[in-house]
C-alpha cells in the first residue's frame, strides 16, 4: 500500500449538481489526477459506501494512475459518499488530512431535476408522492430514487454527520447552481483550497461552449 496512491482531496455532492464536469476540468491541471478514465463508476463500486469497501486498500489504489512526481495530488468524486452513513468515518480513518470540496445545488429544484433523470433512465413513472412517501416495503426501483435524490439533499443532517471527522476549514463549499457560470473563478479557488502546485490560470486551459453553455477542456 503505497500513501502517494490516496487521494487528497474529495468532490462531493449530489446527483446532478455537476461533479463529474468538476471532475474533468480540474483534471486540466497538470498536477491533479482523478480516478482512471476506464474504472467502474456505479453505486456499488463507489469504494467507501458500495460493496468494494471489503476489497480492500490495494483494490482501491489500483483506480488512480501511478502519480507523475511529489507535485501530483490525487483526488476522488463521488455523488454517493455525502449522504452514506459510513463514508465520512472511513474516509476519516484512512486520509484524516483530507480536503472536501462539497458541490451543493437548491435543494428542491435539483431534487425535481433528479428524478426526472432517474425516471427516463430507468423506465419509470412514479408520482412524487410515491417517491417522497417510498418506504423499507417500497419497491427498489422506488427506495433508490427517494435515497439519491431526496436523502442526499437533507444537507444539514448530513454535513453535521461529516463535521463529527472533519474541520470546517477542511470543507470547501461550491454552489452548483452557479458552477457553470463561473467556473474559472471555482476552480481557482478550489486548487487554492488543495493547495495545488503550480497555481495555474485555467483561462488558458479551457474553453466556452455557447452550445453547450459551459467550459469544456481544450
Amino acid at each position: 500500500v503505497l500513501c502517494s496512491k490516496f487521494p487528497k482531496f474529495f468532490i462531493l455532492g449530489v446527483r446532478e449538481s455537476g461533479i463529474s464536469a468538476v471532475k474533468k476540468l480540474l483534471e486540466s491541471h497538470p498536477s491533479i489526477a482523478g480516478t482512471k478514465d476506464d474504472v467502474e463508476d456505479t453505486d456499488d463500486s463507489q469504494f467507501f459506501s458500495g460493496n468494494t469497501y471489503i476489497r480492500g486498500l490495494h483494490w482501491y489504489q489500483n483506480r488512480f494512475p501511478e502519480p507523475d512526481n511529489g507535485d501530483t495530488i490525487l483526488f476522488e468524486a463521488s455523488d454517493t459518499y455525502f449522504h452514506d452513513e459510513e463514508s465520512p468515518r472511513r474516509i476519516s480513518a484512512l486520509v484524516p488530512a483530507a480536503k472536501i470540496i462539497l458541490i451543493l445545488d437548491e435543494p428542491v429544484e435539483g431534487a425535481l431535476c433528479c428524478i426526472q433523470d432517474l425516471q427516463l433512465q430507468n423506465n419509470t413513472n412514479y408520482t412524487l408522492r410515491e417517491v417522497v412517501n417510498a418506504d423499507a416495503t417500497s419497491l427498489k426501483s422506488l427506495r433508490d430514487i427517494k435515497s439519491k435524490c431526496l436523502k442526499s439533499r437533507a444537507y444539514a443532517v448530513n454535513l453535521a454527520r461529516w463535521l463529527q471527522f472533519f474541520s470546517s476549514n477542511q470543507i470547501f463549499f461550491v454552489d452548483g447552481d452557479q458552477l457553470f457560470e463561473d467556473s474559472i473563478n471555482i476552480l481557482n479557488k478550489i486548487q487554492r483550497h488543495v493547495k495545488a502546485f503550480p497555481f495555474i490560470n485555467f483561462n488558458n486551459y479551457l474553453k466556452y461552449d455557447s452550445k453547450k453553455s459551459r467550459f469544456c477542456r481544450l
